[in-house]
Order: structure tokens, then sequence, then C-alpha cells
């Protein structure tokens, strides 16, 4: 007897059991639904109170208006009313929210294989084979599906064959939808600092071009985005694939659902085309992905980001990294200390360095494993099923349309490297194996001690990062001049020298090396004179104290 399927009702109850804030020493497994919200209205409430003392304006009473904010209010943690009511909209019932996310995202991803549940800082799997019961919004949830679009596309193109799929696509791609649960209170407070400021600066450049007045003004300032409406992300997911390829078609099957609203405007691909001549756009600090936002029947907006699961799961190892770097920049802004404003100034840049650092060693490990596998497979069942297409140069016509879906451009700081085949640095396999006998070998820099960490825990990872191998290495060398034609770009001899004081400052021990290497003059690409430092011998003597 087929067992029966849950209905909506029993869904939401197994769902709502945990769908709540981690409560210390309570087990969700005892406890009724009914329970369970009050326990997450609770913590709402917090929320609420948090979010009602930001927009109170303590001289009035009442709720700060945007006009009514200046600098020094926002920087004391102060939000207007609209912001506020923005705030209100998702966090007055978290769970509710959560919950409306969650089923109409998983909704239209069909059939779901596996729950884990991981932990967000370090992506170290905690649960396995989670079910839907322990998913809560603190948790980041990770799903995996089958790539149905995919199956789909080949089906209209006529492709595939029974010995390629079996009855279920199970050997198709796999789709991930990452759910890292609702943003925090603290981060949607402190964000409104950056949101304000973008508003006060754009509010500047219209006065500058049109007055104070008039109706030019007006109409230029009603097309700006109130920091109140910059809010897009309390509730946000991502969904990776495994190539570009993959990225088009979902972006394409989001666009046309019936089931939710698109707004096209703020849709963004920072693949940029993927071509060299946009690289100048190519984001370094951050890899490159597509976003958009839905709008569910509830008013919810979920902000969407579409990636490429290499470089997902690259960014798992930035992460650590990239949340101490925001701290940095954040407490050099309050900071005084010359000397001290230097070292923040020196673990900024080796943070940034060790982001782009590992962000381009994933697009290369990207272009190597996934793609030009694929080419290499491509190739191999051509010419065994004699039915190879070779253009003029004696290239496999199916194997350039996948160089040309998929391949990735290279951000304009990886042009150094002319070469597309890219293995791990032999000083930080060196490094690995150091860290993996201690620890805490202090020889080791602790943002490489942080990516170390998360490479241990994740075979993918492990898998990704692996020397080239020899079929791989010649398939690349057979497409090679294809490649760089179209894809790999060049670096002019300005660029390359500035590349090159990148490193150094990098390198860079003494705190005097830094300050040197910081005085470098780009236009004239030579270094500023050092400073002479204050001793007896550049001192001036009239100026020396009697004592």
């Amino acid at each position: 007897m087929p067992t029966p399927k849950n209905t909506e009702s029993q869904l939401a109850e197994q769902f709502d059991i945990s769908v709540s804030f981690p409560l210390k020493e309570t087990d969700y497994s005892t406890k009724t639904r009914d329970e369970i919200n009050l326990e997450q209205r609770e913590k709402d409430s917090v929320c609420l109170k948090m979010i009602a003392q930001a927009a109170l304006n303590e001289e009035t009473g009442e709720e700060y208006q945007l006009e009514e904010l200046t600098y020094d209010l926002v920087a004391a943690g102060k939000i207007d009313h609209e912001y506020a009511e923005n705030l209100r909209f998702y966090l007055n019932d978290g769970m509710a929210t959560y919950r409306d996310v969650f089923f109409s995202i998983t909704d239209l991803l069909g059939i779901q294989k596996s729950i884990k549940i991981i932990e967000p800082s370090s992506g170290r799997v905690i649960v396995d084979d989670a079910h839907l019961g322990q998913i809560t919004p603190n948790n980041c949830t990770v799903l995996e599906y089958v790539d149905r679009i995919e199956y789909e596309q080949a089906v209209k193109a006529r492709k595939p064959r029974q010995r390629d799929f079996g009855d279920m696509p199970e050997t198709l791609n796999p789709v991930y939808l990452t759910m890292p649960g609702l943003k925090s209170i603290g981060r949607s407070l402190q964000k409104y600092e950056k949101y304000f400021s973008d508003y006060q600066k754009k509010l500047a450049d219209i006065r500058r071009r049109y007055g104070f007045s008039g109706p030019q003004f007006n109409a230029a300032v009603s097309r700006l985005r109130r920091p109140g409406e910059a809010l897009s992300d309390v509730a946000r997911c991502s969904i990776s694939v495994k190539r570009l390829q993959n990225i088009r078609m979902w972006a394409d099957y989001f666009m046309q659902s019936p089931d939710v609203v698109i707004d096209k405007s703020k849709t963004k691909d920072k693949f940029c085309q993927n071509d060299v001549r946009n690289a100048e756009n190519f984001t370094e600090n951050n890899f490159r992905n597509y976003v958009f936002y839905l709008e569910l029947p509830s008013g919810v907006k979920v902000e969407v980001q579409l990636k490429i699961t290499a470089l997902d799961e690259v960014d798992k190892l930035t992460h650590p990294l990239y949340e101490k770097l925001r701290d940095l920049k954040r407490l050099i802004k309050t900071e005084h200390d010359k000397k001290k404003r230097l070292k923040m100034q020196m673990d900024i840049h080796h943070l940034e360095y060790s982001i782009k650092a590992v962000y381009r060693m994933g697009i290369e490990k990207h272009n190597q494993n996934e793609v030009f596998d694929k080419v290499y497979r491509v190739e191999e069942q051509n010419r065994i099923m004699g039915r190879r297409s070779l253009n003029d140069e004696g290239l496999d016509v199916d194997a350039l349309a996948i160089i040309d879906n998929n391949f990735l451009a290279r951000p304009k700081q990886a042009y150094m490297e002319e070469h597309p085949i890219f293995n791990v640095p032999m000083h930080v396999k060196r490094q690995y194996v150091t860290w993996k006998e201690n620890h805490e070998d202090k020889s080791i820099p602790a943002e490489m001690k942080s990516i170390f960490a998360i490479y241990e825990n994740s075979p993918y990872l492990q898998k990704l990062f692996r020397d080239c191998p020899p079929h791989i290495h010649e398939t690349m060398t057979r497409y090679e001049k294809y490649i760089k034609d179209r894809y790999l770009g060049l670096v002019d001899e300005h660029n390359r020298t500035e590349l090159l004081q990148d490193d150094k400052m990098f390198e860079a021990r003494s705190d005097e090396e830094y300050a040197r290497l910081l005085s470098f003059d780009k236009k004239k690409m030579v270094l500023k004179p050092l400073k002479n430092s204050k001793n007896k011998s550049n001192v001036n003597p009239r100026r020396v104290s009697s004592r």
C-alpha cells in the first residue's frame, strides 16, 4: 500500500516545530506547534524592540523621517521610519516569513534529493542527512536537486537517449539550494549606514546639477532609491549549478515562471557577458554571479543569487577572511593612532590580497576541472561514436560550443598568468602539510589557517584544487590559442608593474617597508621617497629644548 503524502498542514507542522531561533537546552521534538510559535514570537519581540529603539527620536518620542537624519545620528545606529517599517514586515513573524520563502523556492526547483545542515562560517557539514524538521532560520541549509532544466533543454534538442539518463534523470548535474536563514537584525540595522550614505551622495549630486528645487530636481529625486527601499536581502537564498550555461537556463526559467514576480530592472548579471573586454567590471573581492529579486504573493521579496557551484565552494574559503576584512574596514574609520592605522591597513591589504588570490585560483580550477573535463569527454564520445565535426583548425565543433558557453573569462588581475593551466603554488602546499602536522604552527598566517580548516572538511574542494591531470592538460593545450584570443586578455606594462607592486605589499613584513610601498605613485610607477624619521640628525636645532 503506497505511503500517503503529507498534507500541507502536516508539512507546516513539521516545519514550524523547528523553524525558530535556536533555544538552549530545548528539545523541539517534544514541543507542539503552538509552543514553538510562542517561543518564536518571544524572539521576534526582541527584534521589534531593537527596531523601535533604532527608529525612535528621543526628543519628540516619534520615529525618524529620512529628512531628519544626519550622519552622526546614523552612526549612532538610528534609522528612518520607512526602513523600520520594512524591517518589521519581515521580522514581525520571522517563522512565517522564512516558511513562505522556503516553500515558494523549493516548489520551483522540483525533485529534491537530500538536505544537509552546514556551519555557515566554515562550510562544515553538521547534519549530513537532515530532514524538514531540522531546518531553522539560523541554520544554513543546503538542499540538493537534479537539474531538470538541463534535462528539459536536452529533450527539446532531441539529444538524450535512454541509455544516457535511465528512467529518471539521476545522472544529471546537481543543483544546490542554500538557505542561510533570515538576515540578523544586527546586520540589517548596520547596513542602513551604507544605504543612507549612498542616498545622500546621490542627492548631493542632483543638487549640484539642478539646484535645490524645480521640475528637474523633483523628477531626479523621485527616481532615487530611498534607504528604506534598499533593504532587499532580509530573505535570501542562493542556487548553484555546475556551469555558466546552466545559470542562463535557470535564469530564463525563473523569468518565465508565472508563480513569482521579478523586478527585471534590478537584475544584475555580474558575469558581464563573460567577455574580457568587460574585464574592468569583473569583481575581484567576490566571484561573479547572477542576482535577481523574487516577489512572492505575500509581498515578501527574496534576493536570489545564481552561482557556479565551484565558485560557491570557493566562497566558503574566503568567507571568514571577508568577515574579518569587513570588521577591520569599520574599525579603521575610528582609529586615530597612526601606527595602529598602518598595521590595520597592512592587515586589510593582506586579507584583500588573499581573497583575490583564492578567487582567481577558483576560476582557474573551474575552467580546468569542470569545463575542460567536459570538453575531453565530449571529444572522446564523438570520436568513439564516429560523429566528430571539426573546424578548419581541426578542433571539435561541439567542444568549442562547450568552451564558448562555459569557460570563464579571467578577472583583470589574473592576466599575468598567460598560460591557462594553473596548479596550486608549491609554497601553499608546503604550508598545508605543515598545518596538518601542527595546527598551531606560528609560521603560517592566520588567514591561511582559516582556509586550510575549511578545505580539510570539504571533499569537493579537495577534488577541485587538485593539480591539472595529464589528459586535461593535453586537451587545454590543443585549445590554448582559441582560449587566449577570446578569454584571457592582455595586460599592459603599466598594469603589470602595478600588480607586481601589489605582490610586494603583500610580502612586506615591517611597518616601515609597508609604509614605503603604500606610497607607490601609480601614475609615475615609482616609489615616493620615505619621509625622514624624527631623530637628532634632522631636527631643527633652533627648536631643541634647552633642557
